[in-house]
C-alpha cells in the first residue's frame, strides 16, 4: 500500500522527539491513533523502523535511512498534491462530490439519491465509492467534499461526526449450524487494515479456526461465495435488507461495533448544496436507526 505524506510527517515527529506521547501531543492526535499509524507504516514498507528501550523509542538502521529522506519526500508529496488539486477537473458548482465506503453505500445510497433529487434538484450528486483511506485522501486532494467512512485513523486536518454504530455478523449459508460454520472456508471482506485486525481478533475470541482463508472484494462477491458454502464476518449494513438477510444464517457477534462517520475538511467551508446534503444524510440515518428492528444498528449516543 502506498505511503502518504501524512504518514511521513507523523514518522518524522516520532523519530525526532523519540516518544509517541510527545509526538502525539505535538500533532494533536491520540497516542493510540499515532501508534496505529506507525504500525501501518512499518507494515506498508515491510521493515522495522523503531526499537523500544528504557530511554524511549530509537530508530533502526532502516528508520534512520527513512528519516534522512522523510522531510524532502513529504515536501515533494505535498507539492504534488497541491499541483493535482490545482489542475484537477473543475466540477460544476452545482455538483455535490461525496465519497463513501461500500457498507455506507449499501445502507444509504438509494434513499440519498431519491431525497437529494427531490430536495436539491438543482445539484447533481456524484458518489465515489472506496476504502476509508482512499476517501480521506480524496478529501485532502479536493476531489470529494464530504465522506462517509470508518475514520479509524484520525487526521487533525479532518473534522468528523459519528453517524452510526453497527454489529458485526458471522454469516454462513442458510440452515448452516454454528458447528458447521467452523468447518467452512472463511472469506475476508475487509479492505481496511484496522477492520481486518478487528475481525481477526473476533475469530480468535470465538475460537473459530477456519480450514482456509481468502480475502475477496467486493462484498457482493463475498456474499455469493457464502451462498456457495463459505463463511465470513460482515458489518450489518452489508446485510441491511431483510429479504437478503434471510438468505443467510447469521450469528451476531457481541461486544464489538463498527462506527461510521461523516468527514470533511476542518478549515474548508462547506458549500450550501453540501450543507443540505449533510442534513439529508443525518436525517436519513436517524430514521433508519429508529425504524431498525434488529438492534444491530445504533446511533452515536448508544
Amino acid at each position: 500500500m502506498p505511503v502518504d505524506s501524512l504518514q511521513l510527517r507523523y514518522f518524522s515527529a516520532v523519530a525526532t522527539l523519540g516518544s509517541l506521547n510527545k509526538a502525539a501531543n505535538r500533532l494533536n492526535i491520540a497516542q493510540s491513533a499515532l501508534s496505529r499509524r506507525m504500525a501501518q507504516l512499518e507494515y506498508d514498507l515491510n521493515v522495522k523502523l523503531f526499537s523500544r528501550s528504557t530511554s524511549g523509542i530509537e530508530l533502526t538502521a532502516e528508520g534512520r535511512r527513512l528519516l534522512s529522506r522523510a522531510t524532502s519526500l513529504a515536501e515533494e508529496l505535498n507539492s504534488l498534491g497541491a499541483m493535482v488539486k490545482s489542475s484537477s477537473v473543475s466540477f460544476p458548482p452545482d455538483t455535490m462530490l461525496v465519497g463513501m465506503t461500500s457498507s455506507a453505500s449499501n445502507l444509504t445510497l438509494s434513499q440519498l439519491v431519491l431525497r437529494c433529487s427531490q430536495r436539491i434538484p438543482e445539484a447533481m450528486l456524484r458518489i465515489n465509492e472506496g476504502t476509508g483511506r482512499a476517501i480521506q485522501e480524496d478529501l485532502l486532494r479536493g476531489t470529494v467534499e464530504v465522506g462517509i467512512d470508518r475514520y479509524t485513523i484520525p487526521d487533525p486536518r479532518i473534522a468528523a461526526k459519528h453517524l452510526w454504530s453497527e454489529t458485526l455478523l458471522l454469516v454462513g449459508p442458510r440452515k448452516c449450524s454454528a458447528r458447521e460454520l467452523e468447518t467452512l472456508p472463511f472469506v475476508h471482506a475487509a479492505r481496511e487494515p484496522e477492520v481486518f485486525k478487528i475481525i481477526e481478533t473476533q475469530l480468535s475470541r470465538l475460537k473459530l479456526r477456519p480450514k482456509s482463508i481468502a480475502q475477496v472484494t467486493p462484498a457482493t462477491s463475498v456474499k455469493r461465495l457464502i451462498k456457495e458454502g463459505a463463511t465470513s464476518i460482515l458489518p450489518y449494513t452489508m446485510l441491511f435488507d431483510r429479504m437478503e438477510r434471510e438468505q443467510f444464517e447469521i450469528v451476531p457477534i457481541k461486544g464489538v461495533r463498527l462506527q461510521s462517520h461523516m468527514i470533511w475538511l476542518r478549515d474548508e467551508p462547506r458549500r450550501e448544496p453540501i450543507q443540505r446534503f449533510c442534513a439529508i444524510l443525518e436525517e436519513l440515518v436517524a430514521e433508519m436507526i429508529l425504524n431498525d428492528q434488529t438492534g444491530f444498528l445504533a446511533g452515536p449516543s448508544t
